[in-house]
């Protein structure tokens, strides 16, 4: 998958959106990351062509995003930023940013466990 995702990467950075989409589409369900549901939202929001993409496609993409990993950062917080500045709903966005606020504050407490860990070494 790494290498699908490399080459995502560049279909997007060359502003190639629907060819991205396509490979980003070509990965089996069970095969399927958090960071390919998430590369695959932002695709859906920039891509222009006309194959029928609406923000419920994207909304969807970053549910099972959530889904596949309910602890990712960053999953919670492209959710939390979809619903406020997209679909301008920050009522529904807000437990999406607290549950990223809650998973930095666990980051940093297993952070600070392990740096005493080493220094007690």
């Amino acid at each position: 998958m790494p290498t699908i995702i490399n080459r995502v990467r560049s279909f997007m950075q060359e502003n190639n959106y629907s060819e991205a989409l396509k490979l980003l589409y070509s990965i089996p369900d069970e095969y399927l990351s958090s960071e390919a549901c998430i590369l695959r939202a932002i695709c859906l929001q920039i891509d222009n062509t006309e194959d029928g993409h609406d923000l419920q496609d994207v909304q969807n993409e970053l549910n099972k995003a959530i889904e596949i990993n309910p602890r990712s950062i960053e999953s919670n917080l492209e959710m939390g930023y979809f619903l406020y500045a997209v679909m301008d709903d920050s009522k529904s966005a807000q437990p999406y940013f607290q549950k990223v606020v809650e998973l930095l504050g666990d980051f940093f407490e297993d952070y600070e466990d392990l740096k005493n860990e080493i220094a007690e070494s």
